[in-house]
């Protein structure tokens, strides 16, 4: 377990010392802070909400009630700790590395299902970047929604609308651009490329902590799932 996931699992532990009313304020400025920061170094932004909640704590246990402590106003608080942090540009490059290669894997398990051996980079290149806008929508979405002690289901199908309107379109686009670069992959070879992709996810999975591979579950079903799909059309 690496020096961050050891920080967060203490402070998961931690914080179920917190009463019902600071756990919630600590909570909600916990959320802010980790969408806030998706650009800061990860490592130091947990260092920082460590501190704040030991000193929470410590309030506590002098009676002295979160609001109090750090002011009614969280989200201001949050960004003073968060305007002294660097930006981590490593680790936006592997989000964005990361996420080009989710594609691809999704655009090799597709030629895997429909046989085909043609793949078009631009088209690659143009989801990823729809992806990206994606992950920064729901990212701001959750940091405007944050500390705002009200909830509209309305207003979240809205946005949801609004991003499925931005995928929608983007494929539209993406028909119509002028360039095209098209590569010739043998099925073969992006059987390969699948199995290898395979191995990796489960043994991903299977290094992480039972909390983590919560979130890996859906992910792992549908690339195993797909892949039995081609596998039957390809026998």
């Amino acid at each position: 377990m690496n020096s961050t996931k050891l920080v967060i699992q203490q402070n998961n532990e931690l914080r179920e010392e917190l009463n019902e009313e600071n756990k919630a304020y600590y909570e909600e400025m916990l959320v802010y802070m980790r969408v806030r920061s998706w650009l800061k170094d990860e490592e130091k932004v947990e260092e920082v909400l460590m501190q704040v909640l030991q000193d929470m704590v410590s309030a506590q246990e002098e009676s002295i009630p979160a609001e109090k402590y750090f002011g009614k106003n969280p989200q201001t608080y949050a960004n003073q700790i968060l305007s002294n942090l660097e930006r981590n540009w490593v680790d936006h490059l592997q989000l964005v590395f990361s996420i080009v290669g989710f594609t691809l894997v999704l655009s090799i398990l597709n030629n895997i299902i429909t046989m085909a051996t043609g793949l078009n980079l631009v088209t690659v290149l143009s989801r990823s970047f729809l992806i990206y806008v994606a992950v920064f929508a729901v990212f701001k979405w959750i940091e405007m929604d944050s500390f705002t002690n009200t909830s509209s289901k309305w207003k979240d199908f809205l946005f949801m609308v609004i991003i499925l309107s931005v995928f929608v379109l983007g494929m539209i686009v993406e028909t119509m651009l002028p360039y095209q670069l098209f590569i010739n992959i043998p099925i073969t070879v992006s059987w390969g490329i699948l199995i290898l992709c395979l191995i990796g996810a489960i043994w991903k999975f299977f290094v992480l902590s039972k909390e983590e591979r919560k979130a890996w579950v859906f992910p792992l079903l549908f690339l195993v799932g797909a892949s039995c799909i081609g596998l039957i059309n390809y026998l």
